[in-house]
């Protein structure tokens, strides 16, 4: 591998930069905000010599050992090469700070392995829970010994759980390892041991889940002096047997011994390069192995690495800074405690409120493209579901020829009468004409409903921060929508009721009759010779309708027939007439069936010009005196109810978790400025090795 160019180590200050970064992103989440920085993961099973590599790295003993396992939570490592100048050379020039102790400065390392032990137990519980989570620690150290570095220590992966772990704690760490490798601006650090067979390392078959072309993916193949005798590690260090893009580096930890005894890791540095220098099969290739050189090559990679995914991640940091002031935005400045802010502000909310209820029934406002919405919905209702009602009714439906006899028999009454079919004609029209009743109420409460659809589904981004004036407003427009509910039943309900007025005279209806009517009906014959406005006088009044006789049998009505040997008015014996009955029996039969379908004819007609004119009525009504009342009084009525000085605090007051929000999305506002000026300060062109 080449090593790092002259650019490249002019962009050391990229790292330290990054960590910085990296910690603000942190205290607000930035797996949240969809942000993944640049950084270095380790992936190892237990006992493959992890915690040992990042030891060497940082050069002191600062990481938790036990039996079993040891690191239970991530552990965010932020190496901060810190130079000795002529002014600090006497102070203590190595340090390390957390996160979640941003005030407290450990000098001590061995009080930094307590802190981890404690923050630790703090969230998974003691050592006798063996528990993990995935929530990180992070720890910067600052030293003059190491290289800039961003690591991720995760737990070790294992197979079988020991005494006291839970029984999924293979399958938790194994998704803890994925879910930070599988980011692409991650670099796997994969390490494996030299005496175990390399096919069957847990670190690489996870890493090529991730990546499988092993192209982000370096491996680092420790206890190369653990081997067999006669064997080593040549051909792996060689990427001849599991080839990765960038390589293996051989490494040589302390033993457990060695750990023991407090063996100072600078000894093992020298006795590690020892050990590749004097060994033959690693003599040629000493300068490419151990940890000085992991060291070095992690730093390439890593600076090489954030480069590569800097205009990436600028995105990404611009699109949360942009989220962010939206965030501020619409939770806006904590309100003031004066009573002229407070009226400004609900005023303001009440009218942008009813503006947009306004917006939405008028249509002037899109509100999307995939459905129909706002007052586009409550036309829908009037021209198909009120239209298809009203279309359904048959005034006639439910009487059979009898029925329609036994009306016009009923209509005749004792004496009789001459306008026996135009009674009839009425009283079938009012039934059907209360039949309008209940598609009339129906379609009032479907608009009703609508309108409640759309008032909830108004937003107003500055009343999320108010929950009891968003209810009060709702509360309060319902109760206008009812109010003007019930005050346009009563209006259709007087409308359907003035349809009770038969009007004969209605031109649709004159003009309707002439070519309509059954063939040989006594209407026909009265208006063949006049037009049909002279017809309709005489029609219901002809002599003619009054010729028929009608009797009562098994509750039918049918033409009378007079009985043998019952006399008739001139005192012919029937027997005597019988021809001439006959044929005026056939004649009145005939007569009463173009009554019967005469009447259902004119019924029919009349109520058509009925239904036509309920629909536009209704229509117009309940538009009127339910939707524009709504619109029209919501402003009045919310002004007339809301605005009250005396109420004016308890409205406003806010909930505690949108406080929250808003102290959290100036925070986040706050670090993604400075992350933008950060990256916006970092160089943009470099040249690549």
């Amino acid at each position: 591998m080449a090593e790092p160019s002259t650019d490249l180590s002019q962009m050391r200050h990229l790292i330290p930069a990054m960590n910085r970064l990296q910690n603000a992103l942190s205290a607000i989440g930035a797996d949240a905000a969809d942000i993944s920085l640049p950084r270095i993961v380790v992936v190892g099973a237990q006992s493959s010599g992890k915690s040992s590599v990042l030891e060497a790295l940082v050069g002191r003993d600062f990481l938790p050992r036990n039996a079993g396992i040891c690191t239970r939570r991530p552990l965010i490592l932020m190496l901060v090469h810190t130079p000795v100048s002529p002014s600090t050379a006497t102070a203590n020039a190595e340090w390390g700070e957390f996160l979640h102790r941003p005030s407290d400065r450990f000098e001590d390392f061995d009080a930094i392995r307590a802190e981890i032990e404690a923050e630790t137990n703090r969230v998974v519980g003691g050592d006798e829970s063996k528990a993990v989570s995935s929530d990180p620690i992070t720890l910067s150290i600052h030293s003059p010994h190491v290289v800039n570095l961003t690591l991720v220590d995760l737990p070790g992966l294992t197979r079988v759980p020991v005494e006291g772990q839970p029984v999924d704690t293979a399958t938790q760490i194994e998704a803890m390892v994925c879910e930070f490798i599988q980011h692409e601006d991650s670099i796997i650090l994969a390490v494996s041991a030299a005496n175990a067979d390399l096919a069957n390392s847990d670190a690489l078959r996870l890493a090529k889940t991730v990546d499988p072309n092993y192209e982000r993916t370096l491996g680092v193949i420790t206890k190369l002096d653990l081997m067999d005798e006669g064997t080593n590690a040549r051909r792996v260090l060689d990427n001849e047997i599991i080839p990765l893009a960038l390589g293996f580096i051989g490494v040589v930890n302390r033993s457990q011994a060695d750990i023991v005894a407090k063996k100072r890791i600078a000894e093992a540095v020298s006795a590690e390069r020892a050990f590749f220098t004097d060994t033959a099969a690693y003599t040629d290739i000493a300068d490419a192995c151990g940890i000085a050189f992991l060291g070095t090559r992690l730093n390439a990679l890593l600076l090489k690495h954030i480069h590569a995914t800097l205009p990436a991640l600028r995105k990404r940091v611009r699109d949360g800074l942009e989220a962010a002031r939206d965030d501020v935005h619409a939770l806006g400045d904590p309100l003031p405690n004066d009573v002229t802010s407070q009226a400004t502000t609900i005023l303001r909310l009440l009218t942008t409120f009813a503006n947009a209820f306004s917006q939405l029934t008028e249509g002037t406002v899109l509100a999307t493209t995939k459905e129909l919405c706002g007052g586009a919905r409550v036309a829908a209702v009037f021209q198909n579901s009120f239209k298809s009602a009203l279309a359904d009714i048959d005034p006639c439906e439910g009487l059979s020829e009898a029925d329609i006899r036994t009306a016009i028999a009923n209509a005749a009454g004792l004496r009789g009468s001459l306008f026996n079919l135009e009674v009839s004609f009425s009283l079938l029209v009012e039934r059907a004409i209360q039949q309008l009743r209940t598609p009339c109420a129906a379609v009032i409460d479907a608009v009703h409903e609508e309108l409640l659809t759309m008032l909830v589904s108004i937003r107003v981004p500055a009343l999320d921060r108010y929950t009891l004036l968003r209810d009060r407003i709702l509360e309060t427009a319902r109760t206008v929508f009812t109010r003007a509910r019930a005050s346009t039943h009563t209006l259709v309900t007087q409308l359907v009721d003035m349809e009770s007025y038969i009007n004969t005279s209605h031109p649709d209806f004159i003009s309707a009759l002439p070519g309509a009517m059954p063939r040989n009906s006594r209407l026909t014959q009265a208006s063949s010779s006049s037009t049909a406005a002279a017809a309709t006088a005489p029609f219901f009044a002809s002599a003619e309708y009054a010729s028929a006789s009608y009797e009562q049998r098994d509750g039918q009505v049918f033409p009378y027939t007079p009985q043998a040997g019952e006399a008739t008015e001139n005192g012919v014996a029937p027997q005597q007439q019988q021809q001439q009955h006959s044929t005026e029996e056939n004649h009145t039969s005939s007569a009463a069936n173009n009554d019967t379908d005469l009447v259902k004819h004119l019924v029919r007609s009349y109520f058509s010009i009925v239904v036509t004119k309920v629909h536009d009525n209704v229509l117009k009504g309940t538009s009127v005196f339910l939707v524009r009342e709504c619109t029209e009084r919501l402003h009045e009525e919310l002004v007339r109810e809301l605005f009250s000085t005396e109420h004016f605090a308890k409205l406003l007051e806010e909930p505690d978790d949108v406080v929250q929000r808003r102290v959290t999305a100036a925070k986040r506002l706050r670090v993604f400025q400075e992350a933008k000026t950060s990256l916006d300060g970092m160089p943009s062109d470099v040249a690549h090795t």
